[in-house]
């Protein structure tokens, strides 16, 4: 039998619940293909994506062939990924959907503030997103989303 593992290491039951919903929210938002249309559909993500930007939070898009196969270590609070649907903003979605679905999240550092990002091709052989982030910030944009 293969090994057992928390792929969700450092979230609580809430928190994983939130995780889901998450999931949820982005299979059946999944044709947005421009950030203003997002923006009409869930206005939160518009002042998410302002603040992320006026903050200390990097968020850098790379071509594939730039990415290492595996995940290496970020700055504190950058998010280093490949440009896989049109917008900066969709791609950092969808990668975080895969993140979580496939058990590439984690939390922990210090008070188990940090959140750890990690998406891989669908062969697993190339990393297509790293990174980590603040956990409050994260879980509290996603606790308010409609799904």
């Amino acid at each position: 039998m293969g090994e057992v593992r928390n792929s969700l290491k450092g979230f609580d039951s809430d928190e994983v619940f939130v995780l889901y919903k998450y999931i949820c929210w982005y299979e059946s938002n999944s044709d947005i293909i421009r950030d203003n249309i997002l923006y009409r559909r869930c206005p939160l993500f518009e002042n998410f994506w302002r603040t992320m930007s006026r903050t200390k939070h990097v968020f850098k898009t790379e071509r594939s062939d730039n990415m290492p196969i595996t995940a290496v270590e970020q700055e504190s609070n950058t998010m280093v990924y490949t440009k896989c649907v049109k917008t900066k903003l969709l791609s950092f979605l969808r990668h975080l959907r895969n993140s979580i679905a496939h058990g590439k999240i984690e939390s922990g550092g210090i008070d188990n503030n940090v959140v750890t990002i990690c998406d891989y091709t669908k062969d697993g052989t190339k990393c297509t997103c790293m990174g980590n982030m603040n956990k409050t910030v994260l879980i509290n944009i996603l606790k308010n989303i409609q799904v």
